[in-house]
């Protein structure tokens, strides 16, 4: 499964001296780790399927794959001010990203739909 670069090329970079590797992220703590599946959870829910491809920061999945080999770091004191927030991706990602699309139309197309095809039982 190839990751392609903002031009939509294959993402193949040579090694360049000093240049970082994926152990040199840190891992997602708790409420980072969950925030991310809040938000891919979400998509899913509303239908959105699987082999649709998402817009994420190179750093960020960086810091997902160090979470999924190393465990999201746990006995750090998670402040309210990280638990009320999204895992925010750096300023330099701006020009490459696209705004979150308003599910709701789509969320609730699916929902009719599975209620057309799955009707409840009217005894409970």
């Amino acid at each position: 499964m190839p990751i392609y670069d903002p031009s939509g090329r294959p993402f193949t970079p040579g090694q360049l001296v000093g240049a970082k590797k994926l152990s040199d992220f840190p891992s997602l703590n708790e409420a980072e780790f969950k925030e991310v599946c809040r938000q891919i959870e979400e998509g899913l829910s509303a239908g959105v399927p699987e082999y649709v491809p998402v817009t994420i920061p190179t750093g960020i999945l960086a810091r997902i794959l160090q979470t999924a080999s190393q465990g999201f770091r746990t006995g750090e004191g998670i402040s309210e001010e990280t638990k009320a927030s999204t895992v925010t991706p750096p300023s330099e990602s701006d020009e490459y990203l696209t705004p979150m699309p308003d599910l709701s139309t789509l969320r609730a197309r699916v929902v009719e739909e599975d209620l057309i095809q799955n009707p409840k039982d009217s005894n409970g």
